[in-house]
């Protein structure tokens, strides 16, 4: 017989209240995530950088878009996500690397009341003044 030894973390809780998911923070952790919100966000989207196709991986949304061999790294709050981008290449190269890469930024995606659409905003390395709009439209 095989003895498994081991420590499982719970990730996340999930209360379903009035057909709502209501998402609870961690106890091992302190984080929160948001699964409803995460779910509607998951999908294939036609954005001002590309397609990006974004999956739940880890409690956040990653994933490519077609800008630069562009990738996001998201948390999610109800109808907004934030995190970073990555890219091979970009106008502007960053002091450190993040993701094996010297060109990222921060990035906000405010999404809409049905989660089809979002606008939001990117910047380069750690700053917060935002660039450029980054706006997207669910394809599915």
């Amino acid at each position: 017989m095989r003895q498994v030894v081991g420590v499982m973390a719970v990730v996340w809780l999930v209360l379903f209240a009035g057909g709502c998911v209501v998402a609870r923070p961690c106890p091992c952790t302190g984080t929160t995530v948001d699964t409803a919100a995460l779910e509607r966000i998951a999908g294939v989207w036609d954005t001002s950088e590309g397609q990006a196709t974004w999956e739940i991986r880890n409690g956040k949304i990653t994933g490519p878009y077609s800008q630069d061999g562009g990738r996001v790294f998201l948390d999610v709050d109800g109808h907004v996500a934030r995190g970073i981008w990555v890219e091979n290449d970009s106008n502007q190269r960053c002091d450190r690397p993040r993701d094996g890469s010297y060109h990222w930024g921060r990035v906000e995606l405010r999404f809409g009341p049905d989660f089809q659409s979002f606008e939001g905003w990117w910047s380069y390395c750690e700053s917060t003044k935002q660039e450029k709009a980054w706006t997207g439209r669910r394809v599915r």
